[in-house]
């Protein structure tokens, strides 16, 4: 099973999922293999999904990548939890 990350590193949303899979295929283009798109809030609207990470700095450290690449919009979002993981 693939590892779930606390932190999401996401570089844009849209209201479009293709827009949002056309993004994602750039990013796998420059060398971020893991980025995908999701449909969040309930299909309302589409996200980059970069990378997720359970540390923090590792998070940031990857917006900051994007960043110096061009992703302005690039963000760490804490995963919503609908049952506490204990």
């Amino acid at each position: 099973s693939t590892p779930v990350g606390r932190y999401l590193v996401i570089a844009g949303s849209f209201q479009y999922r293709h827009n949002a899979e056309n993004f994602a295929k750039r990013l796998r283009q420059m060398d971020y293999p893991h980025a995908e798109s999701k449909i969040f809030d309930r299909g309302k609207y589409a996200v980059v999904v970069v990378d997720q990470f359970d540390d923090f700095e590792e998070a940031r450290r990857l917006v900051e990548r994007l960043k110096a690449d061009g992703i302005s919009d690039a963000y760490v979002q804490p995963r919503k939890t609908s049952t506490a993981q204990r």
